[in-house]
C-alpha cells in the first residue's frame, strides 16, 4: 500500500483510470488500486469510491509532498463510468 501511495500521482494511475473508464469492473479496480478510503452508495444503485493518495518527491534534494483525492463513480452494473482527481481538502 505504501508503494501505491508514493506512486499515486504518476502517469500510470491517470492512464489506468482513463483506459478503465466504461469497461473496468469494481473487481478490476480493486486489483489495481486496492481498497478505497471511502465508499458511498448512490440512490440509483451505483457507488462512488474515494482514494486519498499522498505523493512524495525528493527532486533537487528537498522533500515535498502532496495529497490527491481520486473519486471513481461506478454504475449499478459495477462498471467504472467516470473519475476525477483533485487536491485533498
Amino acid at each position: 500500500m505504501l508503494a501505491l501511495l508514493l506512486l499515486a500521482c504518476t502517469p500510470w494511475l491517470d492512464e489506468f483510470l482513463t483506459t478503465a473508464t466504461d469497461r473496468a469492473t469494481q473487481q478490476e479496480v480493486l486489483q489495481q488500486l486496492g481498497s478505497p478510503t471511502q465508499k458511498k452508495l448512490l440512490d440509483g444503485g451505483g457507488e462512488v469510491w474515494s482514494y486519498h493518495m499522498a505523493h512524495a518527491s525528493y527532486a533537487g534534494g528537498t522533500g515535498t509532498s502532496s495529497c490527491f483525492q481520486y473519486v471513481l463513480t461506478f454504475d449499478k452494473q459495477k462498471i467504472l463510468r467516470k473519475w476525477n482527481a483533485k487536491g485533498c481538502e
